[in-house]
């Protein structure tokens, strides 16, 4: 699965840092995105940096190495690939909490 966002990407110096917990450049950023994410991945694959994205800023891949049978309409176990599509079909995004 690959995510792509339009912000300032990765400096080549940052590159070695990013998963790091606490790192951030963002001015009010706490630096635990990336890290939990890597968290979250690791168990069932691997999260890397793949350069600048078609958006320009950076991008990143999620390679599973299992996927399970809901996400492929395969057997359980399997090793396989899933387009950006499968995956998206199946994500949920959090609502943020509304301002009152």
């Amino acid at each position: 699965m690959t995510v792509s966002d339009d912000g300032p990407g990765v400096t080549e110096e940052d590159r070695s840092r990013i998963f790091e917990p606490y790192f951030t450049r963002k001015p009010n950023g706490i630096g635990l995105g990336l890290y939990i994410a890597r968290l979250v991945i690791e168990p069932h694959g691997r999260l890397v940096y793949k350069e600048v994205g078609v958006l320009g800023g950076a991008t990143f891949e999620a390679e599973f190495d299992q996927v399970s049978d809901y996400a492929t309409g395969t057997k359980a176990g399997s090793v396989q690939s899933v387009g950006v599509a499968a995956a998206a079909t199946r994500c949920r995004t959090p609502f943020a909490p509304s301002a009152r």
